[in-house]
């Protein structure tokens, strides 16, 4: 009985994300009520309050998934050697935009990638510190610096991205670019 309460609840949180999201397309997320969540979702106000406090809640949730999501997969390839071969890490982080292209074109437009990518560049400086501090012991001042500014380049560099101010730039066309100038950073830790 307990499975079957457990998959309920499962699907519950998930229908009404998916309506949350189908909204996020339609209007603006200001404007966006547990009512509207709730109809679209076919599930009664009960049922969100069963897993959610409010919308802002709802939101909040979401983030926090997709952050969760991308840092596994920066924890999978993230180490000390980054500043030499960018490269694995800047494929992967391509092929999760891609990805999640639909959900993060929907964020971008509606201005609620912001939290996203505050949570990210949390997590992301966090682990590159951890492994470039390894790598270049002497170097730990910098390092703060390095970290800052590499991982803010890349994080504004795809949100550039996803807004569509590159034109027809494709990914890997970024992650060019991004890989030569994490490269060129390497040379500070060197001097």
């Amino acid at each position: 009985m307990e499975e079957k309460k457990n998959r309920n609840a499962l699907r519950s949180i998930r229908l009404l994300e998916e309506a949350y999201l189908e909204l996020l397309s339609e209007k603006d997320a200001e404007k966006i009520s547990v009512t509207d969540v709730t109809r679209r979702a076919d599930l009664n106000r009960g049922t969100f309050y069963a897993h959610y406090d409010g919308i802002h809640d709802l939101e909040s949730s979401l983030t926090e998934k997709l952050v969760q999501r991308l840092t596994v997969i920066l924890e999978e390839v993230m180490d000390s050697s980054f500043l030499q071969n960018p490269r694995p890490i800047l494929d992967r982080i391509g092929a999760f935009l891609i990805e999640n292209s639909d959900l993060l074109h929907r964020l971008v437009f509606c201005k609620k990638l912001l939290p996203v990518i505050a949570l990210l560049e949390e997590r992301l400086r966090e682990q590159m510190i951890s492994k470039l501090t390894v790598e270049y012991p002497d170097e730990m001042p910098f390092i703060f610096f390095i970290t800052d500014y590499v991982v803010g380049g890349m994080l504004h560099a795809y949100t550039s991205w996803l807004s569509g101010k590159g034109g027809d730039v494709t990914i890997t066309e970024v992650n060019d670019a991004l890989e030569r100038l994490i490269r060129s950073t390497r040379t500070v830790t060197e001097q």
